[in-house]
């Protein structure tokens, strides 16, 4: 059984992506200090600088919704 990674309750917004296994951009979010992010992804990078993120997922041509 895979682990389970988890972004729990961060101090500031954070951003991810998960990636699948040919390192496409399978899905993308914000988790907020209130909230927890549980996956068994293992593929995933997080950021505090939503600007780095959305050029990461804008490299990917991937547009970000504004609510984020």
């Amino acid at each position: 059984m895979k682990d389970i990674d988890k972004i729990k309750n961060p101090e500031v917004d954070t951003y991810w992506i998960i990636f699948d296994e040919d390192n496409k951009v399978k899905t993308y979010g914000k988790v907020s200090p209130m909230q927890v992010l549980s996956t068994k992804e293992t593929n995933i990078e997080m950021y505090i600088d939503k600007e780095e993120w959305i050029k990461v997922l804008e490299s990917y041509k991937i547009e970000v919704e504004l609510w984020m």
